[in-house]
Parts: C-alpha cells; sequence; structure tokens
C-alpha cells in the first residue's frame, strides 16, 4: 500500500476535479485563466492568492493538528523524497506515468458516472496537463524509493530542515530571506509553491474566506489605508491601552476582520511580532485609523446616546460561578466536560449551601483552579440582548443577594449580585465610543464594497490553479 503522504496529494486532486460540474466562469467576464477576482481594475492572479494564503494562514502553522501545519510536514517530506531520488538517480519511465495517468481517469470517469475522463474535467477547469504529469512523476519516484526498503522517517531525521516562521511575512518577521517558507537540505520552498499546497488541501469555504480577505486588504490599500510596519507598532500599542479599558462594558461581538485582542485566542489572531510585517494587518488597521481620526465630536455623541441605553447605560455588576456539563451530542469530543447535567446541578446546589454559609467565591476559585469545568467570573451586564439573560436573574436580587442555581444551554449558573451601578459619562467612554463607531464603519466601508461588482468581482468557484 502507498504511504498516506505520497497518495493523500492526488486523492485531493481527485476530489477538486470531480467536484461540482458548474463553470468558474463569470458570463458576463472573459477571465484570464490564471485571474481570479478583480479589485477595481487590479487582478488579483491565482499566484498572488497563494502567497496571501500563506500570510493568511502563518499563525496555523504553529498549530500541530491545523491543516496548514500538516502541508508544511507533508512538503518537507516530499523535499526529502525528490532530494534522495535524485541522489539515487531514481526516474520515473514514460511508461510508469502512463499507467498512473491511466488509472486516474479511470476514477475519474468512475466519479462521474462515466461521462468524463481525466482529460475532460482538467480543461473544464484549465488545469495543465504538463502540472498533473510532474506530480504523476514524483508519485512514482516516491514509490520506487520506498520499495528499495528506504525508511523515510530515517531521512526525515537526518535531513536538514529551517522553517521560517511567520512565513509570509518576510525577513524582518521571520528572519529568512523574502519569498522563502522553508529551506529542505539547502532546496528552499517559495510562498508561491507553499500557497499552491495549502489551498489544494483546504476547504472551499476556507478558500472563499482568504479569497474574501485578499480582496478587503487590497481594497484598503488602493484607498490609501495601509500603515506602515512602524505606525502599525504604534497601531498595536493604541489597541493595547484601550483594551482593559474596553473590558469593563459589554464586550463586542468578535469582528474578524479589524478586531484583534491578542489577551485572547482568536482563530484569526497574530503575533505581535507578525502583526506589523502583514499586509492584511497593516490595511484594516490603517482603515480603522482613517475612520477613528475622521469621526467629528457629534458623531461620536450621537454614537454614545444610541448606546446609553444598553452598552454605555446603566448596568450591574455581579459575580458568576459558572460549572460546564455534557451535552448528549458531546461524548464523541475529547475535550468534552467531564460532568453530566445532574453531577453539575448537584455541584451547584452544594456550593450554594457552602456560599450562604459565608464562603466567598475567591476561595472557590482557588479550590477548582484546576478544574476546566468550573469558572469564577466578574460580570458587567449591560442592558444587551448578549447579556439580557443573566441580567434579568441578577436584577430580581438585592446587593449581595445569591440566586438559586440556574441553567443556561450547557452551563449551570450561581450568580450574586454585586451593586447596580449608572452609566460612565461621555467624556469618559469616548475613546472607546470613538473606536467601536471607526469599526462599524470600517465594516459598512468594506462590506459595500465587496458587494458592488465595479468595485469587486469574484471568479466563484474557482477553477483550479493553472
Amino acid at each position: 500500500m502507498t504511504p498516506r503522504c505520497i497518495r493523500l496529494p492526488f486523492a485531493c486532486l481527485l476530489a477538486l476535479l470531480v467536484a461540482g460540474g458548474a463553470r468558474a466562469e463569470d458570463e458576463e467576464v472573459a477571465w484570464k485563466p490564471e485571474v481570479v477576482a478583480r479589485v477595481g481594475e487590479k487582478p488579483l492572479t491565482w499566484d498572488e492568492l497563494c502567497r496571501a494564503a500563506v500570510d493568511h494562514l502563518a499563525p496555523a502553522l504553529e498549530i500541530p493538528e491545523s491543516t496548514a501545519s500538516s502541508v508544511l510536514q507533508r512538503v518537507i517530506r516530499e523535499c526529502v523524497v525528490a532530494a534522495e531520488c535524485t541522489r539515487r538517480e531514481i526516474e520515473a519511465t514514460a511508461e510508469e506515468i502512463a499507467a498512473r495517468w491511466a488509472e486516474l481517469d479511470a476514477k475519474t470517469r468512475g466519479a462521474t458516472g462515466g461521462t468524463k475522463g481525466l482529460r475532460d474535467v482538467m480543461a473544464e477547469h484549465v488545469v495543465a496537463e504538463s502540472a498533473v504529469r510532474a506530480r504523476l512523476a514524483d508519485e512514482v519516484r516516491g514509490r520506487k524509493l520506498l520499495a528499495a526498503g528506504v525508511n523515510l522517517t530515517d531521512l526525515e531525521k537526518a535531513a536538514e530542515v529551517r522553517v521560517f516562521l511567520p512565513t509570509a511575512l518576510g525577513p524582518a518577521a521571520s528572519g529568512g530571506p523574502p519569498e522563502v517558507v522553508l529551506v529542505v537540505d539547502g532546496n528552499p520552498v517559495d510562498r508561491t509553491t507553499f500557497g499552491r499546497r495549502l489551498l489544494a488541501n483546504l476547504g472551499a469555504g476556507r478558500v472563499r474566506s482568504i479569497l474574501d480577505a485578499e480582496c478587503r486588504s487590497r481594497l484598503a490599500a488602493d484607498a490609501g489605508a495601509r500603515l506602515s510596519p512602524e505606525a502599525m507598532v504604534e497601531e498595536l500599542r493604541h489597541q493595547d491601552r484601550l483594551a482593559p479599558f474596553e473590558a469593563r462594558f459589554d464586550p463586542e461581538p468578535v469582528w474578524e476582520t479589524v478586531f484583534v485582542h491578542r489577551g485572547r485566542t482568536e482563530r484569526h489572531e497574530r503575533t505581535p511580532e507578525a502583526l506589523p510585517e502583514s499586509p492584511y494587518a497593516r490595511s484594516l488597521f490603517g482603515l480603522l485609523k482613517r475612520f477613528r481620526e475622521e469621526a467629528t465630536e457629534n458623531e461620536v455623541r450621537l454614537a454614545w446616546r444610541r448606546g446609553k441605553e444598553g452598552v454605555y447605560g446603566p448596568h450591574a455588576r455581579a459575580t458568576d460561578l459558572e460549572i460546564r456539563f455534557r451535552a448528549p451530542g458531546d461524548a464523541a469530543f475529547s475535550k468534552a466536560p467531564a460532568r453530566t447535567r445532574r453531577e453539575a446541578l448537584k455541584l451547584a446546589r452544594r456550593l450554594k449551601r457552602e456560599l450562604d454559609g459565608g464562603l466567598a467565591f475567591d476561595e472557590l476559585a482557588d479550590r477548582y483552579a484546576a478544574d476546566d469545568d468550573v469558572a469564577v467570573k466578574r460580570l458587567r451586564l449591560y442592558q444587551t440582548d448578549h447579556a439580557r439573560l443573566l441580567l434579568d436573574r441578577v436584577l430580581a436580587l438585592e446587593d449581595g443577594e445569591i440566586a438559586a442555581p440556574f441553567e443556561t444551554l450547557s452551563e449551570v449558573h450561581l450568580l450574586r449580585r454585586e451593586a447596580l451601578l449608572d452609566g460612565p459619562p461621555f467624556e469618559e467612554v469616548e475613546p472607546l465610543v470613538r473606536e467601536r463607531l471607526a469599526r462599524e464603519r470600517v465594516r459598512t466601508w468594506l462590506d459595500d464594497r465587496m458587494e458592488d461588482p465595479e468595485s469587486v468581482r469574484l471568479r466563484w468557484p474557482l477553477p483550479l490553479m493553472p
């Protein structure tokens, strides 16, 4: 049986070739094969999207179970195999490549019900035959190497591998030469090559999100908003100064396009060292800075008045003991809570008796510090939909009173009301109101242009890479 490291790229290729049946071409646009989008009058090519994909996925390369990390390890192994094949003068003959082509063609016909062969689907999706044959030759050579009894794991251990992270962000961030992602035994792999492998192994939804993000980045850059790395450092300092103040208020829903909070683990978070070098981050934060500076005092006051009954208005301060429990559908997940609903309720009732007897919440926090499913939280509950369920419970209490245990979707709560507080004056919250107004305007500005075919036109579904 062929090892997975050699078989997988062709399984992915086959799946991509036969998926769907619609042409990628927009009927109103004569797309060139290498173009995947247009931002204004400027084309975005496959190669540019591949390089951008490395930028957008760079943080995931450090997560062992991520697709990006798996692709990185696969590329390293393929480089090691290719170098060893060259050293041993192992080649693939034309007959061997033709036999493998016939196998793949048969699989393609089987997957399409006999309506299309491999060449039909390649022509439909603008895939170069030379590229497919080159990949087949690599596979044949790899099989011969394995047949010779070579231990690939030993080869990898002996190889000299240098990975430059964050890979897409240039020498200032990675310490490596520009455009190089990794070097295996002296052989460099550039961003475009690695980006192609990344996109070929991602699901359609993830590829679409990268395409969207790159178009948004280019919109901001074309508007002259992209910050220099030095200006980006100053912008991050501003965000850091604002973060403790913002934590006092009802949290804004996660804004993946712009909002970055380095104190939290978010899917799009990048390390502080990576952000100043990222074109994507510099474009979007530059747009945020522009809208923040352009907002007038009257506009900021109006936004404050709109939020005065909610996020900036009267609110309750409370302490919440939260006990997570395992829902029926969670059993298949390795990180599912250990307690059942019944066990969580039993624990909550016992702790309620201890709290009523004078035990402090801080003592409970220390007692359950090592328990991932028990947490003590200090809350500020504003009159928003996000906090309404807990706020209603707190408003029914007196200061210092603890509510009886109650359930939400997958937690049991013990809430103690601490105090009811008035909203802060405008002067105190003006920086935060201005910031959130700017974020809202960036969202609107980008969304409007992404929906305007005169500004952005996407080629979707995409053809396969040429």
